[in-house]
């Protein structure tokens, strides 16, 4: 459960030693909404609810290490601060993403995939590759960056991608959608492993018999 808002506040710098993320990371979270905003006594003076420091070590293990993507994290930050347990929303999402991988930087991607970083840049600019904040991959990230540079080298720019994939994030944010009408109020982790059941089928299972009935 999370420390109590009522305790004594915190200032950045003792929010930084408390979990370890840097101060530019803290204000990223800051700035999307994922941590209260502090109290301001004074201009210069910003003072952090010590419920701060849970969210920031569930959300960088959401994020780096279990690779939610910031939606998902946004909706279970809301559930964290009405009680739900950082560790259930953590478990479920280890059904949903699978397990953690080996995170590995920019250049060793490069040399392990023998794609050039400025192509791996580029897929990640046209929204094809999601890295983490720190520019961190895992082995999903690289065998999509594989598969978008053998499609390249038989003529098939990785630009061509780019509906598709803004197709899927508007799928993704409906998903979203339904989280926080159906598993919010109040949270359920067993609704929500179903959801993740229906969901998990549901996409691929449309998908295939689209395709089916496309070649009637």
């Amino acid at each position: 459960m999370p420390r109590q808002p009522e305790a004594g506040r915190l200032r950045i710098a003792e929010l930084v030693k408390a979990t370890g993320v840097p101060k530019s990371t803290i204000l990223f979270y800051l700035a999307n909404g994922l941590i209260p905003e502090p109290e301001r006594p004074k201009p210069n003076v910003a003072l952090y609810s010590p419920v701060c420091v849970d969210l920031i070590n569930y959300i960088r293990s959401a994020q780096q290490i279990h690779r939610y993507p910031l939606s998902w994290i946004k909706v279970n930050v809301r559930h964290i601060m009405n009680g739900a347990p950082p560790e259930d929303l953590l478990l479920l999402g280890a059904r949903i993403m699978g397990k953690p991988t080996t995170m590995r930087g920019l250049d060793e991607v490069s040399a392990l995939t023998n794609v050039a970083s400025e192509d791996i840049r580029r897929y990640i600019d046209l929204g094809l590759v999601w890295p983490t904040s720190q520019l961190e991959f895992d082995d999903y990230d690289m065998r999509l960056i594989e598969v978008l540079s053998r499609a390249e080298s038989q003529g098939l720019p990785a630009e061509a991608f780019v509906a598709v994939a803004k197709i899927l994030e508007q799928v993704e944010q409906a998903s979203a959608d339904i989280v926080d009408t159906y598993v919010t109020n109040p949270f359920s982790a067993t609704r929500a492993s179903v959801l993740v059941d229906v969901l998990g089928r549901l996409q691929p299972y449309l998908l295939h018999r689209y395709l089916e009935n496309r070649q009637e």
